[in-house]
């Protein structure tokens, strides 16, 4: 199966759901085929959107993302870059759900310290959707509701009040009733957005 993906590269992914079949038995062919430390890279940043070697080595906990990301494209593995500068890349989409559904299998407390870890290096690089997103996504609503307690005004300065309001939706009533900032935040949100009586 890996000398077929070889082959027929991703024109293997486009025969609809008639090749569903044969295409998740390529690609659990192609994971068991790898070393151990590759296959557990590919399932520890399958969980990210899009990944740089630093970030994937804050998930990973190791040191190697750079190579790691080198290997897989020597190997053509569904790896796409996204910017000339070879800086950031993801998975081909088929080949990432893939991988999550195989990562999100081992259950949550395999999965929640990855998406924590990412918000952690999100949040020190300057990113602070990403890092809510992550922490979200990695259930912690608490370190959700301190990124937003830090970065919300700055969304509502700038005007972006669907985005802040999208945000605060994710982290839920409870969520904003805990925090005096993001009740504030959630009052001249929806004063913005017209709606006067929720204000």
């Amino acid at each position: 199966a890996s000398i077929a993906y070889r082959e027929h590269g991703e024109a293997l992914f486009d025969h609809g759901a008639g090749g569903a079949d044969f295409a998740d038995y390529l690609l659990e062919d192609i994971l068991a085929s790898q070393v151990p430390a590759v296959r557990a890279f590919l399932l520890d940043t399958a969980l990210l959107d899009q990944f740089c070697a630093p970030l994937c080595d804050a998930v990973t906990g190791s040191d190697d993302g750079t190579a790691m990301i080198e290997a897989l494209e020597r190997a053509n593995l569904f790896i796409v870059r996204l910017d000339r500068e070879q800086i950031w890349h993801r998975y081909h989409h088929l080949f990432q759900n893939f991988l999550r559904l195989k990562k999100k299998a081992q259950g949550i407390e395999a999965v929640q310290p990855l998406y924590l870890r990412a918000s952690a290096w999100y949040e020190q690089n300057a990113m602070p959707a990403e890092a809510l997103h992550h922490a979200l996504a990695g259930g912690s609503r608490e370190r959700a509701v301190r990124l937003l307690e830090s970065h919300g005004y700055s969304l509502l300065r700038d005007g972006n009040f669907k985005e802040l309001h999208g945000w605060l939706q994710a982290i839920g009533r409870g969520g904003i009733i805990s925090s005096p900032i993001l009740c504030a935040l959630d009052a001249w949100t929806q004063l913005y957005l017209g709606d006067a009586i929720a204000a």
